[in-house]
């Protein structure tokens, strides 16, 4: 069915929201990333699981627009499929990230 005229994203539109969800989380994660982590699983969540839980929110916040939006795109689909498996990696291993932290810190 056609869109009713003046409603709704355009793919750049979408593509701008997802990817500045991305970096509001990023740029976040030791405050609010970091408050919802102590407050509901880990006491001191090092920096691999802030940016495992961004990696898994991120992918969680944006499944909807991007099914919405772009429902035939398989790279899209094996992005998030990555985000997700890279994020949950993260928040079960928890590998050590200081060199990353000192660069994504700002």
């Amino acid at each position: 069915p056609p869109k009713p005229a003046g409603r709704g994203l355009s793919k750049a539109s979408a593509m701008g929201l997802m990817a500045a969800s991305a970096a509001s989380l990023l740029f976040t994660r030791h405050t609010v990333v970091n408050a919802l982590c102590a407050l509901t699983v880990h006491s001191s969540p090092p920096e691999s699981f802030l940016v495992g839980a961004c990696f898994v929110a991120w992918t969680a916040a944006n499944w909807g627009l991007a099914a919405h939006h772009f429902p035939q795109s398989a790279k899209l689909r094996r992005a998030f499929a990555l985000c997700l498996v890279a994020g949950a990696t993260l928040l079960l291993v928890e590998p050590d990230m200081t060199p990353l932290s000192r660069l994504l810190t700002p």
